[in-house]
């Protein structure tokens, strides 16, 4: 007999081989409800897989699907109809745990996202695999094909990631356990060196140049000025000082952008990847960190190795330093009104920098009248695709600048979210879109007047009364507790390389830049067929630990 609901007009037919289910007089299923499910599979289904089901009602066929799913892929149930996603679930709240793997169900583009990222990155997942398992995959049928398409940039951004991972991994660790010896000032006591809510990012795209006269106007104005490292040999050029230094690139190379170095109170941020050289450079009165989630585990997690990161706040991880700063700059420094200036994401070979920056000074050096007019040609190698200027032009573009532009992007519409009267600007018409929105010089010197009040957040800060407890007391604690922390670090790393019968899972890390994680931590036989690499790993690690706790200018401040 059939039953109704009559507030969502949702009707279910009892029938010998299943329900037929359907909502406002439109049928969503057959009568054999599980055949019909089964038969829009794929079969064999695929290894290390993202199976999305899209509308799988009930779920009838979906113990069968489990049986012949392979051990390394996962479904993702989603159903964006709330009365279709209400009455199924009890039915599928069972399906929803398959031994220690979880199946998550989601109403929502955002949840699926969420618990897509979350599944790629754990199980290092391939491909994603979208179904129509039913015919109420029709109700939101462009909604779900949205969802794929953002699903399938998931996997393939995880993979790109992945690919920086491998090659910087034992970097970033290595310089992250060296910095994490130094001593540094917390970050949010750096308040006083952005005393206005609104603050210049520059950055070091060909357009900074052409725009150092409307900077210098504005730092002689008050307002101030934040540098990435990049930028800085242009601004030492120009001899405009900057406030404040955010660096995030853990190579040496990057050293080289402090050079010539012609200031003695600017402050840094750092990223506690950097390459120690860098922060060794600034006493810690002027320094501080945060850290980056370049991974999940060991440092990031509840497990006691995070102690290495104590006093050091966290971000998510943004790609680049542009956005990284930005974030900074506005949830930890209160900055409302920010004006990025050469973060454009967007060159014309065979300018690739503004003048004296690094990449600029290696163009001019291997450039003659007639050889490399293109420019470096590491620049010319580069992948090139269809991208889209801030003017609405199509034209070709770096493709991993095109992939930066759009974490700016998104960084910069989630902290608009998140604070809503934050204002984005930019001058560059040339550049790619960041989310800023493009404004006349005039119009920013208007927009950058020096205000007269600071947002609640940071006026708060300023009506604080002054501290007793004296810095150096409270640095001293947490750069013990950083310290305990990497010395129990070493023993736990030395009972590894002693024992690789297990895996310990605050030393994820080790396994970080080899290609087979995180696959290897999803199935015991492939981490035994890996045991000669996790050694090796674990040895060095352990070499380099020793190397860096035994090193005074590492254990002392500078």
């Amino acid at each position: 007999m059939a039953t109704a609901d009559r507030d969502q007009d949702l009707q279910l037919d009892p029938t010998p081989s299943g329900v037929v289910i359907s909502l406002r007089g439109r049928r969503l299923n057959s009568r054999d409800a599980a055949s019909s499910f089964l038969r829009r599979f794929p079969d064999p289904l695929p290894e290390q897989a993202l199976v999305v089901v899209f509308s799988p009602l009930l779920g009838e066929g979906l113990p069968q699907l489990l049986e012949r799913l392979p051990p390394t892929t996962v479904l993702l149930l989603v159903e964006f109809e709330q009365a279709l996603f209400t009455l199924g679930k009890h039915r599928l709240s069972r399906f929803t745990h398959r031994g220690c793997l979880r199946f998550p169900r989601v109403s929502s583009p955002e949840e699926a996202l969420r618990e897509a990222q979350r599944l790629v990155e754990g199980r290092g997942l391939r491909r994603i695999v979208g179904v129509h398992a039913t015919g109420g995959a029709r109700l939101h049928a462009g909604a779900y094909a949205r969802l794929e398409e953002a699903l399938r940039e998931v996997v393939q951004r995880f993979w790109s990631n992945r690919g920086t991972q491998i090659r910087l991994g034992r970097r970033w660790v290595t310089n992250l356990l060296a910095n994490a010896c130094l001593d540094q000032t917390p970050l949010h006591d750096l308040t006083r060196s952005v005393p206005s809510s609104r603050a210049v990012l520059l950055g070091a795209g060909c357009d900074l140049e052409n725009r150092l006269e409307v900077v210098r106007t504005l730092h002689d104005r008050g307002v101030p000025l934040v540098a990435l490292d990049t930028a800085l040999p242009a601004l030492a050029e120009a001899g405009i000082e900057p406030a404040l230094i955010v660096a995030m690139d853990g190579q040496l190379a990057n050293a080289l952008d402090l050079l010539p170095w012609r200031w003695n109170r600017v402050k840094l941020i750092a990223d506690l990847t950097v390459h120690p050289a860098i922060p060794r450079r600034f006493p810690p009165a002027q320094r501080s960190f945060f850290a980056s989630r370049f991974a999940e585990g060991s440092f990031f997690s509840s497990d006691s190795t995070s102690q290495v990161l104590e006093g050091i706040p966290l971000a998510h991880p943004r790609g680049s330093v542009a956005p990284a700063a930005m974030e900074l700059l506005v949830r930890t420094l209160g900055v409302r009104t920010l004006l990025a200036v050469g973060i454009d994401f967007h060159y014309r070979l065979p300018r690739t920098h503004a003048r004296l920056t690094a990449g600029d000074r290696l163009m001019r050096k291997n450039m003659t009248r007639l050889l490399r007019r293109d420019g470096n040609h590491e620049y010319v190698l580069r992948p090139r695709k269809e991208v889209l200027l801030r003017t609405g032009e199509r034209i070709r573009g770096d493709a991993i600048l095109a992939d930066q532009a759009l974490q700016m992007r998104h960084a910069t519409a989630e902290l608009q979210r998140e604070v809503p009267d934050l204002t984005v600007l930019c001058l560059n018409d040339q550049g790619l879109d960041t989310g800023a929105r493009l404004v006349s010089a005039r119009e920013a010197l208007e927009q950058l007047a020096p205000d007269r009040s600071r947002p609640a957040a940071n006026q708060a800060v300023q009506n604080q009364p002054k501290r007793t407890l004296q810095p150096p007391e409270r640095l001293d604690r947490a750069l013990q507790i950083r310290r305990v922390a990497l010395e129990e670090l070493l023993l736990r790393l030395r009972r590894q390389e002693e024992h690789l019968d297990f895996l310990d899972s605050g030393l994820a890390f080790v396994l970080l830049d080899l290609p087979q994680w995180p696959l290897l931590t999803t199935r015991r036989d492939w981490a035994e067929l890996h045991r000669g690499g996790i050694l090796r790993s674990t040895r060095d690690y352990r070499r380099r630990l020793e190397r860096i706790l035994s090193a005074p200018s590492l254990r002392s401040p500078s």
